[in-house]
């Protein structure tokens, strides 16, 4: 089987479960939320709606654009959020 086709089998088939989830300090909550889409090939507008969608439905839509050290408020709920995703 070729590495490309190794590949999509990984991003489109195999999950993964983290012990110690961290966000990336340097993007905000809804560039950590929409991530996991950009392995996926999902278009950057469709990955901040799907995004933002995601957020506001876990009552977190406010907080889509907090940076850095401000995430220890919205953590745990954009973890769950994400094993969503």
């Amino acid at each position: 089987m070729s590495r490309s086709k190794q590949a999509q089998i990984r991003s489109e088939k195999i999950g993964f479960i983290f012990q110690n989830f961290n966000l990336i300090p340097r993007l905000t909550v809804i560039e950590n939320v929409a991530l996991p889409l950009v392995y996926k090939g999902v278009g950057k507008v469709k990955r901040l709606e799907q995004a933002s969608e995601s957020l506001k439905q876990f009552h977190l839509g406010e907080r889509e654009f907090i940076c850095r050290g401000n995430f220890r408020v919205v953590k745990r709920n954009v973890w769950q959020l994400l094993e969503l995703l």
